[in-house]
């Protein structure tokens, strides 16, 4: 069984930034794999693509300190293949 970790979701720097279930970055989604993956943050599953409310997307998840899963994902271009 998987303990909730002791850290804060306000004070962890990897979630720091997430304010509501919807956040929005400006900078490529290799560079936020990359930056959560640097922090030590383990990924549940991804990337993955799926389709979203608005169309093809690619994600992946990961869990916060109380344990909900987080999903984050960047829109696919409907011409990329």
């Amino acid at each position: 069984m998987t303990r909730p970790c002791a850290v804060s979701r306000r004070t962890h720097p990897c979630l720091e930034n997430l304010r509501s279930e919807a956040s929005t970055w400006h900078q490529p989604f290799e560079a936020v794999i990359t930056h959560v993956r640097a922090c030590g943050w383990p990924i549940v599953e991804g990337p993955v693509e799926r389709t979203g409310a608005t169309g093809r997307i690619r994600s992946i998840y990961l869990r916060d300190p109380d344990l909900n899963l987080i999903e984050l994902s960047e829109r696919i271009p409907p011409d990329v293949d």
